[in-house]
């Protein structure tokens, strides 16, 4: 092979290599970002879109892990366990919330010992024109300032890419809807009629839950796995 058509294979590998980054972190992009603190004070009036994993299954095995039965398949799969408190600091961007949580406590990862926050993309978001709250495979946003146990993994780079801003610190759910567990009064966990998602809740008919799921399977092992969380993660 030539040196010539050598050069243009690493050339063409390494703009491919690129692009996936920039596919990684474009689907997170602040495209449409809008502060999360000029909707907070009436997002209770917004109505609810839940979205489920079969209608966006391949984006979703990109970035979460699949068939979680159990606490010890979250474990396996997570690079992070982390007891976090969750801040005002966040931003509605394009189909997620980019939120900056406090670290209290980290139980596996200890490559973020000495960080004292680290951020993470929420599967949610908020549509101000038409006051709609997204909620993606049933996941729930974290209120501010209540404590959390979660599951995160990190968005993988291809070799010789270099995180940029904040984006070595920004992680994702191993899991939806199983990554999080609220630890002070903690939600309810309760299948939710999907006729009345369908009729039109509110936000704040729903804010207590935990996750947002019409499927009885999904609401039960998510309490049965937060149950056996509350009783190790402390």
């Amino acid at each position: 092979m030539k040196k010539l058509d050598k050069v243009l294979i690493s050339i063409v590998v390494s703009l491919v290599v690129i692009g996936v980054v920039v596919g990684i972190f474009t689907r997170f992009s602040y495209k449409d970002n809008v502060s999360f603190s000029r909707i907070s004070n009436d997002i209770d009036d917004y109505k609810i879109v839940v979205g489920d994993v079969d209608s966006d299954r391949a984006f979703y095995k990109s970035f979460y892990v699949e068939n979680i039965k159990s606490l010890s398949d979250l474990e396996l799969e997570s690079d992070y366990i982390l007891k976090v408190r969750a801040e005002d600091d966040r931003k509605t961007l394009n189909n997620t919330l980019y939120t900056k949580v406090n670290v209290v406590k980290i139980y596996k990862g200890n490559d973020l010992k000495g960080k004292n926050y680290v951020y993470i993309y929420e599967p949610c978001f908020f549509d101000v024109c038409n006051k709609t709250f997204y909620s993606q495979w049933g996941y729930n946003f974290m209120h501010s300032n209540d404590e959390y146990i979660v599951f995160l993994r990190k968005i993988k780079a291809p070799q010789g890419y270099h995180y940029k801003n904040n984006e070595g610190i920004s992680f994702l759910f191993t899991s939806v809807p199983y990554g999080k567990y609220k630890l002070k009064d903690t939600g309810e966990v309760i299948a939710v009629d999907e006729k009345k998602i369908d009729q039109g809740l509110k936000y704040g008919d729903v804010k207590d839950l935990d996750i947002i799921t019409s499927d009885s399977d999904v609401a039960n092992r998510y309490e049965s796995i937060k149950n056996e969380v509350l009783r190790k993660y402390k």
